[in-house]
């Protein structure tokens, strides 16, 4: 969760930072909730994920005066993050129904570099 919640171009941000509230109020989640109520007959498959890495600034302010605020140290960090490809309803269907563990499909390329 840590790793999706930290993509930072995602137009899932919603549901990333969400709750249970949130993720079955998505206007796909019924259709998770079919896929998944066939069972081992016809299994779900699995969401794929792409990991990255983006440059991130954490900056540290010191109070000058009541009101006023100065910079007193910018870092550079590096952020993991991974956004999903194919199967974010799943995930949120599986979040929202209370999985611990989400298994994942990561394709060989996203290790290559």
């Amino acid at each position: 969760m840590e790793l999706w919640r930290n993509e930072p171009y995602s137009s899932e941000h919603a549901l990333s930072h969400g709750n249970e509230t949130i993720w079955r109020n998505d206007y796909k989640f019924n259709r998770a909730q079919q896929g998944f109520s066939i069972g081992s007959k016809n299994p779900v498959p699995v969401a794929n994920v792409v990991c990255y890495q983006t440059k991130s600034h954490h900056i540290t302010y010191e109070r000058k005066m009541l009101m006023f605020k100065k910079i007193k140290e910018v870092k550079e960090i590096t952020l993991p993050y991974m956004a999903i490809d194919d199967g974010v309803t799943r995930t949120i269907w599986l979040l929202a129904n209370g999985a611990s563990r989400i298994p994942i499909q990561v394709p060989t390329s996203a290790f290559n570099g």
